[in-house]
């Protein structure tokens, strides 16, 4: 979002919670991107529904501070009066190999994009697990400075990637 608001990107695809303030931008809205705790299957965690002590008992490893996979984690424990501080252990990575490794090896558990991991959750490799009053879904945008609305290369490129994912084009060129 900083890289846009600079003029250092053109365009950005951010995963945001709903509250993110994106009014400064132009923005096209994508499909939600739905989320789950993963684990490896040698765990035994029971699926899909995981209860918030089971969870607790384990070691999360999260994304940093500020990204919105953390902040829902957060959320959703603050409303039960919980926080990362409760789970087993906490460890922070930004590798996202690293972390899909460590939860292959029943390392832990992580809360990501279902995308992200699809192949592992087709294959059997990895468990996907929903956590009651925790929400499993954040908003994605593809965000731009509003000053390029009319830019037919950028309208172009927002609607390749719109047609990629199968969804309607935004802009008519």
């Amino acid at each position: 979002i900083e890289g846009v608001r600079n003029h250092e990107f053109d365009l950005a695809v951010v995963e945001h919670c709903s509250e993110t303030d994106l009014s400064p931008f132009g923005t096209c809205l994508l499909p939600q991107d739905e989320l789950a705790f993963v684990s490896a299957p040698a765990l035994g965690l029971p699926a899909p529904k995981l209860d918030l002590d089971t969870l607790l008992g384990m070691r999360l490893l999260a994304r940093k501070d500020g990204c919105s996979s953390k902040q829902l984690v957060r959320a959703g424990l603050a409303s039960v009066g919980k926080q990362l501080e409760d789970f087993n252990g906490v460890t922070t990575s930004d590798d996202l190999h690293l972390t899909c490794q460590t939860v292959l090896g029943g390392g832990g558990v992580s809360f990501m994009s279902k995308d992200m991991v699809k192949d592992y959750l087709e294959s059997g490799q990895m468990v996907a697990h929903q956590v009651e009053g925790f929400t499993h879904e954040r908003c994605r945008s593809v965000i731009f400075n509003k000053d390029r609305m009319k830019d037919h290369l950028l309208r172009s490129f927002v609607n390749c990637i719109f047609s990629v994912m199968g969804r309607p084009l935004p802009f008519d060129l």
